[in-house]
């Protein structure tokens, strides 16, 4: 699962940075069996090639990411990361967002398209458009990306720690 995380934090950090062209993977499985080999043990596949976490994380950040354009960075660190990428074509903005902590919170301007909200693994969860409820949806987030859908014009406002 770790693995999974930074793999996509790493090149959604890289593409947003607007530092980077490219990024390979070092390899596509692992080399052998040693656990604690650290050298053996970074592909995305196991040496026999089934595939790990990181493969279903990295397929999905694939199709999320596919054809869309880096924006603009609404939080670059040192804490919390959004960053904001766009689909012209169909009108609507995708953020990848995660925090370098357990949790942060941010709140998300929401429409009457409402917002679909994605895990590292693809998993969907619909948040649909209430004025009251969820006109500006707090959306809590931690260790792993998440990934958030909407009409184009989204907005990331972080907020500080509630202090609970």
């Amino acid at each position: 699962m770790r693995q999974a995380d930074l793999l996509v934090r790493f090149y959604v950090q890289a593409i947003a940075s607007r530092k980077i062209d490219k990024i390979f993977w070092w390899t596509l499985k692992d080399g052998g069996g040693q656990q604690f080999d650290a050298a053996e043990m970074v592909g995305l596949m196991r040496a026999d090639l089934t595939p790990k976490y990181a493969y279903q994380a990295y397929a999905v950040m694939t199709r999320m990411l596919e054809g869309k354009k880096w924006v603009r960075n609404d939080a670059f660190g040192p804490d919390v990361f959004a960053c904001v990428f766009t689909d012209e074509a169909k009108g609507e903005d995708t953020i990848v967002a995660w925090a370098n902590k357990p949790y942060a919170y941010a709140r998300i301007n929401n429409t009457e398209r409402g917002l679909t909200q994605y895990d590292v693994f693809g998993t969907k969860r619909v948040v649909t458009y209430n004025k009251v409820r969820t006109g500006a949806n707090p959306f809590p987030f931690g260790e792993s990306p998440i990934y958030i859908v909407g009409p184009k014009g989204l907005k990331v406002n972080v907020h500080p720690d509630p202090g609970w």
